[in-house]
């Protein structure tokens, strides 16, 4: 009898000492095991997004040069130095002078910032037109709103004001 309670206590101690010592570290061990399987989802799920930015990059490649022609067209940044000696280089080619150059900002609700040009150039009406038609061909997107001159008081000079916009996001 004496043996068998022994057996009978050495039960119930190793099932208290389960219960108290093995099953939280049980409980530890679902709870790991069930954060493994959620980084394994999350690093699955980051190297499929990066599987389609690569797949996303290599297809932007092929329009590589149609998007620099867009990016010519409505650029990131405006550098208004820049915009001013476009429009200075296209003048004098075209046989214009310059007077003046005033310019304005103005930022839309979607970010794109629209830059409003006031341009006084001098010169010879066969030479505006000329001009006009160049801006209209140039690979910047430029918007011309309004225009007026001065007729010539003697010979064939012209006064031309001319307001513009242009772009950029």
């Amino acid at each position: 009898m004496k043996r068998l309670n022994i057996i009978i206590i050495c039960f119930l101690s190793t099932i208290v000492l389960g219960v108290f010592l093995l099953y939280p570290k049980y409980q530890n061990f679902v709870v790991f095991e069930k954060q493994i399987k959620a980084k394994e989802n999350e690093l699955q799920s980051k190297q499929e997004y990066l599987s389609n930015l690569s797949e996303n990059s290599e297809q932007l490649k092929k329009y590589q040069e149609k998007l620099l022609v867009i990016d010519a067209a409505l650029p990131s940044t405006l550098s208004l130095p820049s915009l001013f000696d476009l429009l200075q280089k296209i003048a004098s080619q075209n046989g214009l002078i310059v007077k003046d150059m005033n310019s304005s900002y103005v930022t839309n609700p979607e970010g794109i910032q629209e830059v409003r040009v006031d341009l006084k150039i001098v010169g010879l009406y066969s030479s505006f037109k000329s001009f006009i038609s160049v801006l209209e061909k140039s690979a910047r997107m430029i918007e011309i709103e309004s225009f007026s001159f001065s007729t010539p008081q003697e010979g064939e000079i012209f006064d031309f004001i001319l307001t513009m916009k242009t772009y950029s996001y």
